[in-house]
């Protein structure tokens, strides 16, 4: 798993820190790139980025959030237990 912090030199990240815009654009730009997206949040990024990776045909994940939260707050399941919630609660899920 890659961002941008583990992508770019501590060099090019400090030409940018401070720079919200610029640091969105990167942010884009590596989220466009990536084999695999899994978005986190809707809002404007999440917005504009699932439909032009759908354009260009790449692979994003678009979880279900309700859900990983109730599974993600029930710290007494296992392993097994999680994947097999999750996979259960993503197996009709479409995008």
């Amino acid at each position: 798993m890659e961002n941008k912090k583990s992508l770019a030199s501590a060099e090019e990240l400090a030409e940018v820190e401070g720079k919200a815009s610029l640091m969105a654009a990167v942010d884009y730009y590596v989220s466009v790139k990536s084999d695999i997206f899994v978005s986190a949040s809707p809002g404007n990024m999440h917005n504009a980025l699932l439909p032009h990776r759908a354009y260009l045909n790449l692979k994003t994940v678009n979880p279900n959030m309700i859900l990983l939260g109730q599974v993600l707050v029930n710290k007494s399941l296992g392993w097994s237990e999680f994947e097999g919630a999750v996979l259960n609660g993503h197996k009709n899920r479409q995008g």
